[in-house]
């Protein structure tokens, strides 16, 4: 009987162990992808950054444009080229916005599936606010 209740004890702490080696686990895999993401969002505002000032730059080029005069033909031609050349920058930089920010996205999704595995409360809910 002794060793019954003895046996009955020792799972019970293994058990234990394991589930909080377990939500430990899944606590670094949260850290992990929180910095992951993190990276992304980085890229992302940079790429932000960039946008902005292509958009400026190609504003200034429109500005320049309109005020242009019809028999400036060769300046209107070179203002339409740079104009061109700004657009297709901010159509990379659009694209490569979207990527960094789908990327972020992906790995936060990832973030409640390992809040989900944690079995203590108590850590749950410190890692969902």
């Amino acid at each position: 009987m002794n060793r019954l209740i003895v046996f009955v004890i020792f799972v019970c702490f293994v058990s234990f162990l394991t589930g909080c080696s377990s939500d430990e686990k899944q606590a670094t895999n949260i850290h992990k992808i929180m910095e992951k993401s993190a990276e992304f969002e980085k890229d992302f505002a940079a790429n932000q950054r960039d946008l902005y000032e292509t958009r400026k730059n190609a504003q200034l080029v429109y500005n320049d444009l309109i005020s242009l005069d019809i028999n400036d033909k060769d300046t209107i031609a070179q203002k339409i080229e740079e104009g061109n050349t700004y657009m297709m920058k901010q159509q990379g930089l659009l694209e490569k916005a979207e990527e960094s920010f789908q990327k972020a996205y992906k790995e936060s999704i990832t973030i409640q599936e390992n809040i989900k595995k944690i079995k203590d409360e108590e850590q749950k809910n410190k890692h969902q606010n």
